[in-house]
């Protein structure tokens, strides 16, 4: 696992097309996107009881995770290409990653008991972690991605997340979710820029964030879901 660095801004659509329309000289389409550049991703969070993930990004806690089980479609579908994701924040800006691909996936594995467990694969460190958090569902998150690389440094990437909707636990992305705007938790006029590398950015990049002048804040996907669902006092409410 390498570390990353990641930057994050919430910027508007406007700025975006202006922002890219400097960057798309040193840029290209990713890697999976359609001709728009762009795919949707569904990512299923999972928690403790308790809610710890999400706490400790609220305190700020310095040394962090997230697990998700993430697929790049509308829905999790058999022998779809579906990753198991451990995200780990170890200082500002800098982060982690472990994702175990399932070979063959099946909705089942939806659910953290039926991960399948093997001490000698990646799996194994999933499974201990589930074990050790007693991990459950949470909400899930549901957006389109337009995905960009550097043209000389592939290990830098550039996207533009739009259109996040929030997902109960477990609950199906279907066609009137998708398009009902009482579950999109970001306005259609924003959309999230993510600078991420395996080292220092480029001069380019840095150049034209000072030169538009936006600043960095924090963008949990995860946590923001969480809060706009209500999902701990709901589970809460469950408990009384």
């Amino acid at each position: 696992m390498r570390i990353r660095y990641e930057l994050k801004y919430i910027i508007p659509r406007e700025l975006k097309e202006l922002i890219f329309a400097y960057w798309m000289q040193y840029l290209m389409k990713a890697p999976y996107t359609d001709e728009l550049g762009q795919y949707p991703i569904l990512s299923q969070y999972y928690d403790t009881a308790d809610f710890l993930f999400h706490s400790e990004k609220l305190a700020g806690i310095g040394i962090r995770r997230k697990v998700r089980l993430r697929t790049y479609g509308y829905g999790f579908r058999p022998h779809q290409v579906t990753f198991l994701e451990i995200k780990q924040r170890v200082q500002d800006d800098q982060s982690i990653k472990a994702r175990k691909l399932f070979k063959s996936f099946h909705p089942k594995f939806i659910d953290p008991d039926n991960w399948p467990y093997n001490e000698d694969d990646e799996f194994g460190r999933f499974c201990a972690l589930r074990d050790y958090h007693s991990l459950r569902l949470s909400a899930q998150v549901f957006y389109f991605r337009e995905a960009y690389q550097g043209t000389l440094d592939p290990d830098l990437r550039i996207t533009f997340d739009s259109s996040l909707i929030a997902l109960h636990p477990g609950e199906n992305l279907t066609r009137d979710l998708l398009y009902d705007q009482s579950r999109t938790y970001l306005p259609e006029s924003k959309v999230i820029l993510e600078i991420k590398n395996n080292g220092p950015l480029p001069d380019w990049v840095h150049d034209m964030i000072q030169q538009v002048e936006i600043v960095q804040e924090p963008v949990p996907k995860y946590v923001m879901a969480v809060d706009f669902l209500r999902i701990i006092d709901i589970t809460r409410g469950a408990y009384v």
